[in-house]
């Protein structure tokens, strides 16, 4: 069910979660790459690292979420490979917590998203590490959005991917 290379879009209940929707107008809060058919590679508060698809999977069914998987409709399997390494080469870094106020800010302020957030070297927002691990593969989820300025909407929304049914 579950490729290497899917995106993983989730919906969590939480207060940030249901701001961070409300905020950036979107589905969804959270996203992560799927490094094999079972681990999603991920930022969240604690860092960068890898989390089995099962932790998701039981909070979806204690109601504490919601996910959907999206799918890259052309990639090609170098493309996946670097994309993959990547993003396993961010693991252990830290989350970055100014990236995520900056981005807050352009978007409470209206302000445009071209302009460079505050962005903390080695340190990640979840978006941001997915957006720059397919940029460091050659794809782009939207080209008038950089991959510091990415949001989960940028990339449900783009039109490199598709829904996984």
């Amino acid at each position: 069910m579950y490729k290497t290379g899917d995106l993983l879009l989730v919906k969590n209940y939480s207060f940030l979660g249901n701001m961070i929707r409300k905020i950036i107008n979107s589905e969804y809060n959270h996203v992560g790459l799927f490094v094999n058919d079972y681990e999603v590679i991920e930022a969240t508060f604690k860092g960068v690292y890898k989390t089995d698809i099962s932790k998701f999977e039981e909070l979806r069914d204690k109601n504490k979420l919601e996910f959907n998987v999206y799918r890259f409709k052309e990639i090609t399997e170098t493309q996946s490979i670097l994309m993959i390494d990547y993003a396993l080469g961010n693991v252990g870094m830290k989350y970055d917590f100014w990236q995520l106020i900056t981005l807050y800010l352009f978007f409470l302020l209206h302000i445009n998203r071209k302009i460079e957030p505050i962005d903390v070297c080695n340190a990640w927002i979840c978006s941001e590490l997915i957006g720059e691990s397919a940029e460091h593969a050659g794809i782009r989820f939207q080209g008038n959005v950089d991959s510091d300025n990415i949001t989960p909407k940028d990339i449900y929304t783009s039109l490199k991917v598709s829904l996984v049914k």
